[in-house]
């Protein structure tokens, strides 16, 4: 039972140091990902911005709404652009599609840029472009990886615990279970029994210590038999006297 408990205490002493050691990096390397990923939509909204507006340029200077539409269509075909709208410069909604972003929640994923159209003077504004982008295949990415991540901790959290438990047993269940034996052995038959483990730590010293402590009480238990033996004879020699 003893040792059971200390292998209990032990275990529950070390487990939570090894899930937090193999959790801690994971855990970061998954928030990396997530804030790269993150990073990687705010470049590409930024660089759809550019390219729509140039694009939306004509067909708002010539009030093309036909090919506005079919022009914010295009981008919306992007699975990762939640909304696409186009202002006039008054900020009147001229074509929208999808989830239409407004410029007063402009946020992390949405973005806008107005619209300058290059005539023979001068560049006119003619509008702006505003999107909004939607992490939602970010997200979900990032569930599934971590999910396998989660199973891949777990993996070795199991295989370090499993070799921690080996190595307790080998280097100190073993050597305290043959110390107990041979105290009980010794306690009910007053017979010494040598403890077979050698190890150059601690626990070894104490095996040590144990059988020199055996032998020098065997020791004394012989010469005590031996004296009482020769009190006997001389008793025995005196009687005969």
């Amino acid at each position: 039972v003893r040792r059971n408990s200390l292998q209990k205490r032990f275990l529950r002493a070390i487990v939570p140091v090894i899930c937090l050691t193999v959790a801690l990096p994971l855990s970061l390397f998954e928030y990396r990902d997530y804030r790269k990923g993150m990073d990687e939509l705010r470049t590409r909204l930024h660089s759809i911005l550019r390219s729509q507006s140039d694009v939306a340029a004509q067909a708002l200077w010539n009030v093309d709404m036909e090919r506005l539409q079919l022009i914010i269509r295009s981008a919306a075909a992007d699975p990762d652009v939640a909304g696409i709208s186009v202002l006039d410069e008054d900020g009147q909604t001229l074509a929208g599609i999808g989830k239409i972003p407004a410029m007063d929640r402009a946020g992390d994923l949405t973005g806008f840029m107005e619209i300058y159209f290059e005539t023979p003077e001068a560049w006119e504004h003619v509008g702006r472009i505003v999107i909004e982008m939607t992490p939602a295949r970010l997200i979900a990415r990032v569930v599934e990886h971590s999910a396998l991540t989660a199973i891949l901790a777990l993996v070795v959290i199991l295989v370090i615990c499993l070799a921690v438990i080996l190595i307790f047993k080998r280097t100190i269940s073993v050597p305290l279970g043959t110390l107990e034996n041979a105290m009980k052995a010794w306690q009910q038959t007053n017979v010494a029994v040598p403890v077979d483990w050698s190890s150059d730590d601690e626990l070894g010293h104490v095996v040590t210590s144990f059988n020199d402590m055996q032998q020098r009480q065997q020791e004394y238990q012989q010469e005590l038999a031996y004296l009482a033996n020769l009190a006997q004879k001389e008793a025995r020699i005196a009687e005969e006297r």
